[in-house]
């Protein structure tokens, strides 16, 4: 058995590994999301790249979807276009399936237990 200082680096490393990715995760699902949004709001591709980029940089500030899934309702009531809730939670939980899958496409089994 390995020497208990070697154990806590490893899990520290562990850790340091599962931030890391679940920040990738949601970094990616926050891009997908946007895309998602500029489709339905008709943003131009100039408008779209900003609109992404700001979401981004949004949830690097605040490390929070639910933050984020908030603002784009609040573009969409701003531009007048009817997204029902359901369709909004839909479009979030299948881009989080997409960003997760494209960050660790090959996920361990404890992993796919999440």
């Amino acid at each position: 058995m390995a020497p208990f200082s070697q154990r806590v680096e490893y899990f520290a490393a562990e850790e340091n590994r599962t931030r890391t990715v679940d920040f990738t995760v949601q970094t990616v699902q926050v891009r997908l999301l946007s895309e998602w949004a500029t489709d339905k709001l008709g943003i131009t591709s100039d408008h779209k790249i900003a609109y992404i980029r700001k979401n981004i940089a949004n949830i690097c500030r605040t490390n929070a979807v639910e933050a984020m899934i908030a603002e784009i309702q609040k573009d969409f009531l701003r531009a007048q276009v009817d997204v029902e809730e359901e369709e909004l939670l839909q479009a979030c939980r299948e881009t989080g399936d997409q960003a997760y899958l494209l960050v660790n496409p090959y996920p361990s089994s404890a992993e796919q237990e999440r």
